[in-house]
C-alpha cells in the first residue's frame, strides 16, 4: 500500500522530499483504533477501485482518503477538521494548487456526513467511507463490535442510545447511499443490517 499511496502523492503534485506514509502508518495502527484503522483504509481503497471510472478526480479523492481519519478520537467532534489541517500541512511545500487543496479537505470535511456533499466526488467518498453498512452479517457485525470498542469509555446505556440516534439519521435518509453505483450495489443490504443493528440496541 506504501508504493501506491507515493504514486498517489506524487499525482497530485506532493513534493517528493516529503512522505507522510510513515505518520499515516502510524496514526492508523494507533492501538485503540479497532474500526478506523489501516483495514478501513484499504477497504475504501478496493471500492475506489471499483468506482474510479465514475470520478471526477480519482487522485484527489484517493490522497482525500488516505487522510481523511488520519486524527481519529472518538472524545472529539473535530476529528475531520484535524485530518484536514494535517493534509494541507503535509503539503505545505509542495506545488499544490490552492483549488486542489481547497477540493481535497472539502472531501475529507465531507465525511462528517452532517449533510449533502456539494460535489460530485464528495457523495462519492462518504459512500465509500459508509459501504461498511452493505456488507454480509457477519462483516457487519465485526465492524459494529469494532466501533463499541472504540467507544469503551463510554456508559453502555449512552452508547446504545446514541449509535441508534446516528444510525436511524442514515435510514431516514431518502436513500443511504447517494450515488446510483453504491445504491444498486450496497443499498438493500445496508438498510438490513441498520434495522438488524438498531433492534438490538433496544435490547
Amino acid at each position: 500500500m506504501s508504493q501506491r499511496f507515493s504514486d498517489c502523492w506524487k499525482n497530485v503534485g506532493g513534493s517528493p522530499l516529503v512522505n507522510p506514509w510513515g505518520f499515516l502508518f502510524d496514526f492508523y495502527n494507533e492501538k485503540d483504533r479497532a474500526y478506523h484503522n489501516m483495514d478501513h483504509i484499504l477497504q475504501g481503497l478496493k471500492e475506489i477501485d471499483l468506482a474510479k471510472k465514475f470520478l471526477e478526480k480519482p487522485s484527489e479523492l484517493e490522497l482525500a482518503w488516505y487522510f481523511h481519519d488520519a486524527i481519529y478520537d472518538p472524545k472529539r467532534k473535530d476529528n475531520e477538521e484535524k485530518s484536514a489541517e494535517f493534509l494541507r500541512a503535509t503539503l505545505n511545500s509542495s506545488s499544490v494548487s490552492n483549488d486542489r487543496l481547497k477540493t481535497m479537505k472539502q472531501l475529507i470535511l465531507d465525511t462528517k456526513h452532517l449533510e449533502v456533499p456539494k460535489t460530485y466526488d464528495g457523495k462519492f467518498i462518504c459512500d465509500i467511507d459508509l459501504s461498511i453498512f452493505g456488507k454480509s452479517e457477519i462483516i457487519y457485525n465485526k465492524y459494529a463490535e469494532n466501533i463499541r470498542k472504540e467507544y469503551l469509555g463510554v456508559p453502555l446505556k449512552d452508547y446504545k442510545a446514541h449509535r441508534a440516534e446516528v444510525l436511524k439519521r442514515f435510514l431516514e435518509r431518502p436513500a443511504i447511499y447517494y450515488t446510483e453505483f453504491f445504491s444498486q450495489r450496497y443499498g438493500e443490504v445496508a438498510r438490513k443490517n441498520l434495522e438488524r443493528e438498531i433492534e438490538s440496541l433496544s435490547q
